[in-house]
């Protein structure tokens, strides 16, 4: 799992899949209009009181070809709350 954190910019855009091979410890992409530097958890992460965080998981356990057009369901728990989001599996380009 990779992950950005920011508490300036407001993420309202969906994560492009990224044609770059995702390897190494940090990567780049595309969110709202800028290159995003990602970094990749080792730990558990903190995140301060008012900030987004923005997750980019590569190679999910549970999700394979055969979803490509499924609906699936993500959870991320944490401390605090869990959090639950629905998205369509699609191919990348």
């Amino acid at each position: 799992m990779y992950y950005w954190r920011t508490n300036t910019v407001t993420v309202s855009n969906d994560l492009v899949v990224t044609p770059t091979e995702i390897n190494g410890t940090t990567f780049s992409i595309t969110v709202q209009g800028a290159s995003r530097n990602f970094t990749q958890a080792s730990d558990d992460i903190t995140l301060k009181s008012g900030y987004t965080m923005v997750v980019y998981v590569k190679n999910p356990d549970s999700i394979a070809l055969n979803d490509v057009g499924v609906t699936v369901g993500i959870t991320i728990f944490t401390s605090n709350a869990q959090y639950y989001k629905e998205t369509n599996i699609e191919a990348a380009q």
